[in-house]
């Protein structure tokens, strides 16, 4: 048994050093560089994109970098098909990293980038409000891609339907994305501008649902949690099981 936890732990080390070494070298990439590799790829193009795209993002690379690079590179069509792909396979990585690989270290990253608010709505839902939360986040681009994955590992959400939600969920915003990307060659023209004006329609959206369900939920607040959420003096922290427990601030 003692050597089982044992190799178990050692594999664990070894996929957290696997992530800090991804992270290191994300962060050295730059951005320019991801669309003159893909297009120097010539037909293995496509394969090289959906590679960066489901591996990157796990190092914290900015995923509109990715999606734009994809619209100049692919156009707007293919740019979609092969975001998606890269997309759904570094959310299914992402989220198995987070329920069974290194746990503990993504729930203190959890713990450390949301919100009381966002903690509350996600990891005090009801398992049967799990997907249309999910489902929200994806459409309303508020919480980083990243830590949206890394969240509802913690949860109780089975795969199957994390999956199903995100795909249906992320094909606005990569839409939109693509779109803008393959209208940077066009700067200036009328599709330019249409492409600028769905993003910031996109954000500006986002930003009225987002404050559309607080006023829904603020009408359905509980006695006990939900209405201490709020209190400045208070820290809402997620445990490893994804449960959520109160303690006062520290000074």
């Amino acid at each position: 048994m003692e050597k089982k936890d044992n190799k178990t732990l050692g594999k664990k080390v070894l996929i957290i050093a696997a992530t800090i070494v991804l992270i290191i070298i994300c962060t050295q990439i730059p951005y320019d560089s991801i669309r003159q590799t893909v297009q120097d790829a010539g037909e293995w193009g496509p394969l090289i994109y959906i590679l960066m795209f489901a591996l990157l993002p796990i190092g914290f690379f900015p995923v509109p970098v990715l999606a734009l690079a994809a619209g100049v590179s692919f156009g707007v069509f293919w740019g979609v098909v092969y975001t998606i792909i890269g997309s759904l396979i570094n959310c299914s990585i992402m989220f198995f990293m987070s329920r069974y690989l290194a746990r503990d270290a993504l729930t203190e990253y959890a713990n450390k980038n949301l919100s009381n608010k966002w903690k509350e709505k996600i990891f005090n839902a009801k398992r049967s409000s799990l997907n249309k939360i999910l489902l929200i986040c994806r459409l309303t681009p508020l919480i980083p891609y990243n830590l949206e994955n890394y969240a509802f590992g913690l949860t109780s959400i089975p795969f199957k339907d994390y999956f199903i939600t995100t795909f249906f969920g992320i094909i606005p915003a990569t839409v939109i994305y693509i779109n803008m990307g393959d209208k940077t060659l066009e700067v200036g023209s009328r599709d330019f501008w249409i492409a600028v004006i769905m993003v910031v329609a996109l954000v500006v959206g986002s930003l009225i649902l987002a404050k559309f369900i607080d006023k829904a939920e603020a009408k359905k607040k509980a006695k006990n949690f939900n209405k201490n959420v709020d209190d400045e003096n208070l820290e809402v922290d997620i445990r490893p099981d994804g449960s959520l427990e109160e303690k006062e601030k520290e000074e």
